[in-house]
């Protein structure tokens, strides 16, 4: 799948581990992050996400209606959008949604 990023911080992220551990510094987050990023790259339809339990796909609703998430690691989540037209994600954040 094609994938587009919301900010340069996002993108560099996905590919430059070190930038991605200053931007995250709660251990695993980063890593989670890429592994996340290669997976996202790797499906061909958003629906092959609900086949991989272990990422906790799902819709989110109310202000974030259109936007979905996957678990990185405990609270923290890769939030994103779908383009169908452009038939892309698009990667908007990464957040602890305890905060």
């Amino acid at each position: 799948m094609k994938i587009a990023f919301a900010n340069n911080t996002l993108q560099r992220a996905a590919t430059d581990l070190t930038r991605a551990r200053r931007s995250w510094s709660t251990q695993g987050v980063a890593d989670s992050y890429q592994l996340r990023i290669q997976l996202l790259q790797q499906i061909a339809t958003i629906d092959e996400l609900y086949q991989v339990r272990a990422v906790r796909f799902h819709a989110l609703r109310g202000d974030r209606q259109g936007q979905y998430a996957v678990t990185l690691i405990g609270p923290w989540r890769l939030i994103f959008e779908y383009d169908e037209g452009k038939d892309e994600i698009i990667v908007v954040e990464v957040t602890d949604y305890h905060d």
